[in-house]
């Protein structure tokens, strides 16, 4: 029997098609509570990479395909840094 191996986001980040559910804070995790959206993977590009005690934590930025009606209502497509989401779901595309 072949064993899989599973996909970490926290090392390799979201996938380009992913659609995710997440926590968006604008001014950091540290100063707003944030709040939830929905949006597809369209681009993504390596910020850095850190050594933690979990191994390397690489950082990206998104471009993301709104999914949301309530919410940024005016744009289709925005930016967003790994250091300011908390995903709550991952959807891969397979």
């Amino acid at each position: 029997m072949k064993k899989t191996k599973k996909y970490s986001s926290y090392k390799s980040g979201l996938r380009i098609g992913d659609m995710v559910l997440y926590e968006n804070h604008i001014f950091g995790k540290k100063f707003s509570k944030g709040y939830e959206e929905t949006a597809i993977v369209l681009e993504r590009s390596l910020l850095f990479e850190k050594d933690t005690s979990y191994g390397i934590k690489s950082f990206y930025e998104y471009k993301m395909l709104n999914l949301n009606q309530s919410v940024r209502r005016s744009q289709k497509h925005y930016y967003v840094k790994t250091q300011n989401m908390t995903i709550k779901n991952i959807t891969t595309a397979k």
